[in-house]
């Protein structure tokens, strides 16, 4: 009987180890997202991947950030804008995103505070302007909102 390389055994081993991160880290995405201590965790990371000149401040947060959250004492802080809610609820589909869209079912807003900021100096440009789009469609079945939102929307 023949014993196998040295060098197949080492492969071996380096794919299991291998196999085992990725599903350690599958698992670890799988709890951020999905559970209510994985969305509180990473609300309290992301500050450290924002740029210097956006803040977000989140007081308590349930629900999972993949389908269904909510966020009470809310506050979003650019250079020209602050936004501050007491309440916000997020109801969405994630693999939107991979289409590079947003699937909102449903944005429920508590006293919204909105305040607009004039630039700073350094930070106006007036090349390489973002735009945005979207569409709104009101849900048929709320016909109050449905007016209210047709009664100031722009055609």
């Amino acid at each position: 009987m023949r014993s196998r390389p040295r060098w197949s055994r080492w492969l071996r081993r380096l794919a299991r180890g291998l196999a085992l991160l990725v599903l350690l880290l599958l698992g670890f995405v799988l709890w951020l997202v999905g559970t209510t201590s994985g969305g509180r965790l990473a609300l309290s990371v992301l500050p450290g991947f924002l740029p210097e000149t956006v803040e977000i401040e989140a007081g308590e947060f349930s629900g999972r950030l993949i389908d269904r959250f909510a966020m009470d004492g809310f506050a979003l802080r650019l250079p020209t804008l602050e936004l501050e809610a007491e309440r916000v609820e997020f109801d969405w589909r994630a693999a939107g995103i991979l289409r590079k869209r947003l699937h909102a079912y449903r944005v429920a807003v508590e006293s919204l505070d909105v305040r607009l900021i004039e630039a700073p100096a350094r930070l106006r440009r007036t090349e390489n302007r973002c735009r945005i789009r979207f569409r709104l469609h009101p849900s048929p079945t709320s016909p109050w909102i449905s007016r209210s939102i047709r009664s100031w929307w722009p055609e």
